[in-house]
């Protein structure tokens, strides 16, 4: 079982209850949620943005597409850009490129919460590598989603 020491570390420190779901070495959300045999809709994806102030970590579910102006007009940003491979690496040390956890607040990046998988029974999302999921309830998961900001940001 792998999990990235920070988002361990963050886990453990806030008493959140999870399991971990071991499948096979995947790239894409979509042959994750397969082969993991979970809901596309319940699994939450991490992307990582920029704009000129600050990095930003837009979670959404598997089954949407990051609107990038919706976005930007929910920060308030009038240009939000896509991180690159080097700041995703820089930013997400203890990870693998594209296996991302979602909990930007345990790396110290702001988190923008799609609201469609705060309404979720239950979640999943990458637990920093590409053959391990994080399950956790849906009041597990809004607990980790204190303090980002919420609101409609898939297309």
């Amino acid at each position: 079982m792998y999990l990235s020491h920070t988002l361990s570390r963050f886990l453990g420190t806030r008493s959140i209850d999870y399991q971990t779901i071991e499948h096979r070495h995947t790239m894409t959300t979509n042959q994750t949620a397969s082969s993991a045999h979970v809901p596309r809709n319940r699994l939450a994806k991490g992307v990582l943005f920029g704009d000129d102030q600050r990095y930003v970590l837009a979670i959404i579910p598997a089954t949407g597409r990051v609107d990038i102006d919706a976005l930007g007009e929910l920060l308030g940003s009038k240009e939000v850009v896509l991180a690159g491979e080097d700041e995703i690496a820089m930013m997400f040390p203890d990870c693998e490129l594209g296996a991302i956890p979602v909990v930007g607040a345990a790396y110290g990046v702001d988190m923008v919460v799609d609201a469609s998988l705060l309404v979720q029974p239950e979640v999943y999302f990458e637990s920093g590598d590409h053959e391990h999921l994080v399950h956790v309830s849906g009041p597990n998961f809004r607990k980790m989603m204190l303090g980002a900001t919420k609101g409609l940001i898939t297309n």
